[in-house]
């Protein structure tokens, strides 16, 4: 695997209770080994910076629309809740039923 392979790499992960630095770094070991100038805070800082350029809404409709997509596609199907025995509030409703 080269980083040349790549045009575009996207992650999607949060970092609520989970150390996701740690995380997208093992992921990308393979290419960080390959580059030897490219270390960790490199890695994070652009992370950092494309996601802030990335999340820029030019409308109120398009942020609304983003954070309902967010909410209805990943918060309430998959996000599993401590509450609920580690279920996803869709598994627990299914399970209830």
């Amino acid at each position: 695997m080269k980083l040349t392979d790549f045009s575009v790499l996207t992650f999607d992960v949060y970092g609520t209770l989970i150390d996701w630095e740690s995380g997208m770094i093992a992921c990308l070991r393979p290419l960080i080994d390959q580059v030897s100038w490219l270390d960790r805070n490199d890695i994070l800082e652009a992370h950092a910076h494309y996601e802030a350029t990335a999340q820029r809404w030019t409308t109120r409709h398009a942020a609304e629309l983003a954070i309902f997509n967010y909410i209805n596609g990943f918060y309430n199907a998959r996000r599993k809740h401590s509450a609920l025995g580690w279920k996803s509030p869709v598994a627990f409703e299914k399970k209830a039923a």
